[in-house]
């Protein structure tokens, strides 16, 4: 945003004050974004544990690495694979059920 808002002013677009105060009234604008960020975060707690996770494997040696990425990807994809055989047994169940009727 900062380097957007200077560009503005180096155009003549925005005023120097124009361009302060555009910037300061950025900040509570983050605040909510982070607010609401954060209750995502909480929500989506497998995705925020298999991120830290990584955060902290990076610091490590680079075949820890392969082996976290490789491991989060076969999880990942066992959940995608899991998500679509319970959306295909709901399909087929809504379908026999209108058959029914």
């Amino acid at each position: 945003i900062a380097m957007f808002l200077h560009t503005l002013k180096f155009k003549g677009y925005l005023g120097p004050r124009a361009a302060v105060l555009a910037y300061t009234l950025v900040f509570p604008l983050f605040y909510c974004l982070y607010i609401a960020l954060f209750d995502i975060l909480l929500q989506q707690y497998t995705i925020t544990a298999l991120a830290l996770g990584g955060l902290v494997v990076n610091f490590g040696p680079r075949p820890l690495q392969v082996v976290w990425q490789v491991g989060v990807y076969m999880y990942l994809r066992y959940l995608r694979e899991l998500a679509k055989d319970l959306n295909f047994s709901q399909e087929s169940t809504a379908a026999g059920n209108m058959s029914h009727a």
